[in-house]
């Protein structure tokens, strides 16, 4: 008959001569001191924590049994949650759960599963609050037969091992060692499609793997499921007695060629301490020893899949459990590929890393890559800097090629549009050629140009070509027409609205309240019209678009793509107060009221967006020097429903804007201006948005799940402007004005300030 002993390096004579120490468990109160070969492998108390030590998970050790009254056992750490006796047990030891008479199946336990007498002394394990169910197949001798062995198995397998760890294998010839593994092939076939792993210790006979021969007889599924353990000494040098994997394998049912070395790793194997059950007077059974041989080795590759599979239940389901071991175990140099090492030392700080690209899971249900995602989304203005939906992306769930959920930093996918304050606009703002005309009738004409764009209100870049002007015509019966490219609209629509050149029309254009979807879609081509209804009514709309292409498209998502149309009525209710309504239309591409994103990006709010604006403005004269502006606006954008990328759905936005300014004339001096403004530019106060990722059930298994965030921004930004004029001789006029934010940008706590001196020369 073929003899199974456990690989083991003992004193005893049918294995070979090497000494086995005994330390009292009183030496320390260090439980890691006996378990240095924890840290070899990665297992530090911080990656155990990070998996829960092991908990849930439920290891089968087939071995000679274990005293499941060593204090270690019995402390809420390791515990043994069952034992039987497949053969040679007698009823006294079964019914105690003490069926090691050999000590070696109690050591291995200890390695994987650790624990502490009752003094709080003893060791840790790599997985330590894993159960262990001990299954005796080996006599006090540590030998047994290959049916003793598939009835192990099969105990374990349907008892809810998930983990079992086999430290023994056949001696004799290599036909003998091929046989006795092909012999398992039905039994283990039958575990892995109950979802159960083994760990085999690769064998002491300084050889190859089964003798260097081919197995066959495995599913390709078991042989996923199995993975083999070779022992080196500390330094990661393979131990005088270790068996290698060489250059043979297992041919599974479908032919598939599965070599060795893939399912071979390494561990330390030479002198590991683990607690045994030997009995002294002395010590009684609490003491630590010493062991080494392969069946040291592989506990600890049992222990480290039992950490992985508590953390990524996932990993026993889709057949990778081992595989993660294999792939990241560290390669120990150029022998490693000529079936000495196999994989390489196992490594578990490696493990417990992404392998692969990571990938998020979209609104569709389809996995994207992390590392694809960019350039996703430019903030600013009304949504602020989209710091709630920052917040969430901070914490993404993202996945690895094994589909092992880990949390990802996403915020980056949510740029912030750069701040630029009034005072950066103005140093950097292009020289405007014009000329203005006014003829007998009282008719005007105006034009000009400038080589550089000027920047759209609310400190939003545009784009625009090098040829920019405008021109205004303004008949004897007041009606005002306008057009220009790369200039503000704006301003051109508060003039046709209130009157060319007054001073409501200047004060209204400064506020850019009632031009609030039209400061959206600057630096393109405008138009402007207004006319008088009659002696105290005037009637405009205006249309303006951000600059496009020849072909009328915009080629950088950065930038905004939209066109508004705008239009009001003005009337004067008194001789000192004039009032307007105002009706505003905006069409974005790529962007939602200033925000833009990558159009099929995965933080797309809509290919398109549409919005309407709803103002009213008050232009009163408080006396024949001091005028007051109110002006205020209302706004609300479509939502849109999404599939593709992260967010689900936008809900309908609101947003607000409103205004005053004072204008005093002739403070100082006769000709001079003294104004004060006070503005909240457009901010959104109302709407939300869903975004889709995923979470993982109890089985590992990643779960479509939604968030709805708020997309108010953090901040309220307030603008406070104090500006003064006065006029020189020569057409020379000097402009002083101090500039203020509050949460600038609709962004809390962003404060900014600025002085600003000018001169202005008309020739």
């Amino acid at each position: 008959m073929l003899a199974i002993r456990t690989q083991k390096l003992f004193t005893i004579a049918f294995i070979c001569s090497v000494s086995v120490s005994h330390i009292a468990l009183a030496v320390t109160d260090d439980p890691t001191y006996y378990s240095p070969q924890n840290l070899l492998i990665g297992a530090t108390p911080t990656l155990q924590a990070s998996a829960n030590y092991g908990a849930g998970v439920t290891v089968g050790v087939i071995d000679t049994g274990g005293t499941k009254s060593w204090f270690g056992f019995n402390d809420g750490y390791g515990t043994i949650i069952g034992s039987t006796c497949i053969s040679r047990c007698n009823n006294t030891a079964l019914a105690t759960g003490n069926t090691d008479d050999n000590g070696h199946g109690t050591f291995v336990t200890s390695e994987i599963i650790g624990g502490f007498d009752v003094n709080g002394r003893g060791m840790l394990g790599i997985a330590p609050k894993a159960n262990a169910l001990e299954i005796k197949v080996l006599d006090a001798s540590g030998s047994g037969s290959g049916a003793n062995i598939t009835s192990g198995i099969t105990y374990g397998s349907t008892h809810g091992a998930k983990i079992m760890n086999l430290s023994l294998g056949p001696v004799g010839t290599p036909q003998q060692q091929q046989a006795f593994y092909a012999s398992l092939a039905s039994t283990v076939n039958a575990a892995a499609a109950r979802g159960s792993y083994i760990v085999f210790a690769g064998g002491n006979s300084t050889q190859a793997f089964a003798g260097g021969l081919n197995v066959s007889g495995f599913t390709d599924q078991a042989i996923q499921h199995m993975i083999f353990a070779g022992s080196t000494n500390a330094n990661g040098v393979i131990s005088s007695y270790s068996n290698k994997p060489g250059t043979a394998g297992f041919t599974s049912l479908t032919g598939k060629f599965y070599s060795c070395a893939s399912l071979w790793v390494d561990t330390d194997g030479e002198n590991i301490w683990g607690a045994s059950n030997y009995h002294t007077p002395q010590y009684g059974y609490t003491y630590i020893t010493q062991m080494s041989g392969t069946s040291m080795a592989a506990p600890q590759v049992t222990g480290a899949a039992a950490l992985l599979a508590a953390k990524w239940p996932i990993l026993l389901t889709n057949n990778s459990l081992f595989q993660v071991l294999e792939t990241t175990s560290t390669d120990l140099g150029a022998t490693g590929i000529d079936g000495i090492y196999g994989n390489g030392f196992v490594n578990l700080a490696q493990a417990f890393q992404p392998v692969g690209n990571l990938s998020v899971v979209n609104t569709s249900g389809q996995y994207v890559q992390v590392s694809s995602l960019s350039g996703a989304m430019l903030t600013g203005g009304a949504l602020g800097n989209f710091s709630k939906v920052s917040a969430k992306l901070a914490n993404w769930t993202a996945y690895d090629r094994f589909a092992r959920n880990f949390t990802v930093n996403l915020s980056g996918l949510v740029n912030t549009r750069p701040s630029t304050t009034a005072a950066t606009n103005s140093v950097a703002s292009p020289a405007v050629k014009g000329s203005s005309l006014h003829f007998a009738d009282g008719s005007s004409f105006a034009f000009g140009n400038m080589d550089t764009p000027i920047g759209p209100i609310d400190h939003q870049d545009s784009a625009s070509s090098n040829k920019n002007w405008f021109m205004s015509f303004t008949d004897a019966s007041g009606s005002t027409m306008a057009a220009g490219s790369g200039f503000p609209g704006s301003s051109s629509f508060a003039g046709a609205l209130w009157g060319s050149e007054t001073s409501a029309a200047e004060e209204i254009g400064a506020l850019g309240v009632s031009g609030a979807l039209m400061n959206l879609a600057e630096g393109g081509n405008f138009v402007a019209y207004g006319t008088r209804l009659d002696g105290n009514t005037r009637a405009a709309f205006s249309w303006s678009q951000s600059q496009t292409d020849s072909e009328g498209l915009t080629t950088d998502w950065t930038k905004p793509n939209a066109a508004s149309f705008n239009t009001g009525i003005s009337h004067r209710m008194t001789d000192s107060w004039t009032a307007g309504l105002t009706f505003g239309l905006l069409n974005e591409q790529n962007g939602l009221l200033g925000t833009t994103y990558y159009g099929n990006g995965p933080l797309s709010l809509g290919e398109t967006h549409q919005s309407m604006s709803w103002g009213t403005t008050s232009a009163i004269a408080l006396d024949d020097r001091r005028d007051l502006v109110l002006d205020a606006a209302i706004v609300r954008s479509d939502g849109a429903d999404l599939t593709g990328g992260i967010i689900s759905d936008v809900a309908p936005l609101y947003a607000r804007t409103f205004g005053a300014a004072v204008t005093q004339r002739d403070t100082m001096e006769r000709g001079d201006n003294l104004s004060l403004s006070l503005r909240a530019p457009l901010r959104v106060f109302s709407g939300s948005a869903s975004l889709t990722g995923s979470d993982v059930d109890a089985q590992g298994n990643p779960v479509l799940s939604t968030q709805r965030v708020n997309l108010t921004p953090s901040g309220n930004e307030m603008d406070l402007s104090v500006g003064y004029q006065t006029p020189e001789t020569g057409g020379m006029s000097w402009h002083v004005s101090l500039d203020a934010r509050h949460d600038a940008d609709n962004v809390s706590g962003q404060n900014d300030a600025d002085f600003l001196v000018g001169m202005k020369l008309r020739f």
